[in-house]
């Protein structure tokens, strides 16, 4: 559940045992955050501008349809944008997710929300708790570790978007009326047009068929609309018959027309590119002022995403849980194994279920080596460039060690550049390295393992993930239809206790939710692969 950091055991009164996050809203002074705040607790927008210098603190229960109903329980943080720096820290002490506010309509704004995000992910820390025994006496002692910032999303949220919808409104409007005013005849002329009055373009010896204006048409000319129309543009059509013979009727006729793409504002254009650059997990662009429900969808798509990730692990986990009470049941001992490698799913007993589960194994076992292989790459890469000092500390980001890399070789006369292939990226050095210096080796070493490493493992992903997630959704498809028949296909052989219907349906339900396990994985590896792509594209731009 985002960093890891919310309290598995906090509960909110009369909803038992819930899921619970804390989000907290971070930004400039004057950008709106208290208006988001009260907009999403209360449906409300206060008109007069108080400073905010305090830490306003909101609890709300909100159901998700995250596929089914659920309840969690949300607690947001309204930080003042002028707090001082150790304050903050103590904010951001178990927090699950963030939210970026700008002003939306104003530039600079936008162009400093990668510092705030910078700033939660410096000193965002995740609480741990342990109890000290000395004698008789217990002491509880809480421990803090630097949170982990490929778990903790931070939302960009630009508000203000009434002051842009505004401003382009009045321009629509001015150019409405130069338009006017510059094209009187047009505007006659698309009058005319839109009255549908015929013009006699037709030969002299023909008879041009006049529109009746009776209800009985028009209700045609809906029907002819709704049937086969997608655009509107209108042809006349003759058509004789059910009218009476030697009547012409006029049937309007409509045809595809394309409408031409809206442009975005350079705003919002701006609030994309940023959180594209800086790595947020999305951007809206809402009005607090406005109760369009902009802000309330924004903040329920994070909590959504909070949740989704929270459920995915919760639900493998209960299901490891009762595989190993049953061996504990059996006096068994579990065997302890490997994280690393590839568990095979378990067999039912049942054969028409063991051979799915069994054909599904190969599409289990790419997703968990390609993903394997990408953390380990990604995580050998930081190691060379950490112990070849290009950058500070442990946790270093991959545009750290890209900015570090480049500057290393410049101090050699060199030039690191990328060129795309298969789908990634490789590296490309200008100049010679000369080998025997101890800097130019660690490069070497660092540049060898982003080549033969890192690119083949991303490759890997980019070029097996999708074909194997394609494999799990069809097996689960077809697993999901046997087990309608599960207790007729376990029966076969002869009747069951309820004992022996459990152990069946526990290992179904536990092979199944690695199987949905494992697509999840696949797509997250795949968005992993990205974002790292454009990351060293942004870092290569520095």
């Amino acid at each position: 559940m985002g960093a890891g950091c919310s309290h598995g055991d906090l509960t909110v009164q009369g909803f038992g045992d819930v899921p619970s996050f804390k989000i907290v809203l971070v930004g400039d002074p004057e950008v709106g955050k208290s208006s988001v705040f009260m907009r999403y607790f209360k449906n409300q927008f206060d008109y007069s501008y108080r400073t905010t210098t305090s830490v306003s603190i909101e609890n709300v229960v909100k159901k998700l349809n995250v596929p089914e109903h659920i309840v969690v329980s949300v607690t947001i943080w309204d930080l003042p944008g002028s707090e001082e720096v150790d304050l903050r820290k103590s904010y951001y002490q178990d927090v699950d997710a963030a939210i970026v506010v700008v002003n939306v309509a104003d530039k600079e704004s936008i162009e400093l929300a990668g510092t705030w995000r910078q700033d939660i992910h410096n000193h965002a820390v995740v609480s741990t708790k342990r109890v000290e025994k000395n004698g008789k006496v217990s002491k509880v002692i809480t421990e803090y570790e630097k949170a982990d910032p490929a778990q903790l999303p931070v939302l960009l949220l630009g508000n203000k978007y009434d002051i842009i919808e505004e401003r382009e409104a009045l321009k629509e409007a001015s150019e409405e009326v130069e338009e006017n005013q510059e094209k009187p005849e047009k505007a006659e002329t698309d009058t005319k047009q839109t009255q549908f009055i015929l013009s006699d373009q037709k030969e002299p010896s023909k008879k041009t068929p006049q529109r009746e204006s009776s209800g009985e048409e028009k209700k045609d000319a809906e029907k002819e609309y709704t049937s086969g129309a997608e655009s509107p543009v209108m042809q006349g059509k003759k058509e004789s018959g059910e009218a009476g013979e030697g009547q012409d009727v006029t049937v309007w006729k409509y045809e595809d027309e394309h409408e031409p793409e809206v442009e975005l504002p350079e705003e919002v254009e701006l609030l994309e590119a940023a959180a594209e650059q800086h790595g947020f997990v999305g951007s809206v662009a809402v009005s607090a002022k406005n109760s369009d429900g902009g802000v309330h969808t924004a903040i329920q798509a994070l909590i959504r995403h909070l949740l989704e990730r929270k459920l995915k692990d919760k639900a493998l986990q209960k299901m490891e849980a009762i595989e190993v009470k049953r061996h504990k049941k059996k006096r068994s001992k579990v065997k302890k194994t490997n994280p690393d490698d590839f568990q095979p799913l378990d067999k039912t007993e049942v054969a028409e279920m063991d051979k799915l589960f069994m054909q599904s194994n190969w599409s289990l076992s790419r997703v968990h080596e390609t993903t394997l292989a990408y953390r380990q790459a990604v995580k050998q890469f930081k190691k060379d460039c950490l112990q070849a000092e290009i950058v500070e500390g442990p946790k270093c980001s991959i545009e750290d060690c890209i900015s570090g890399l480049k500057a290393a070789m410049a101090e050699q006369s060199l030039e690191l550049l990328t060129e795309d292939k298969a789908g990634f990226l490789e590296f490309v050095v200008k100049g010679e390295i000369i080998f025997e210096e101890e800097k130019s080796e660690d490069i070497k070493m660092i540049m060898d393992t982003f080549q033969s490493e890192l690119v083949v493992a991303c490759q890997a992903v980019l070029k097996g993930n999708p074909t194997a997630d394609a494999d799990l959704i069809r097996m689960d498809a077809k697993i999901s239809d046997r087990c309608s028949h599960l207790w007729e296909l376990a029966e076969k052989a002869g009747p069951l206790t309820p004992q022996e219907k459990k152990r069946i349906q526990d290992r179904v339900d536990y092979n199944r939710a690695r199987i949905r396990q494992a697509h999840m994985q696949a797509n997250q590896s795949l968005q992993d692969v990205d974002g790292l792509y454009k990351k060293i594209k942004a870092a290569m731009m520095w």
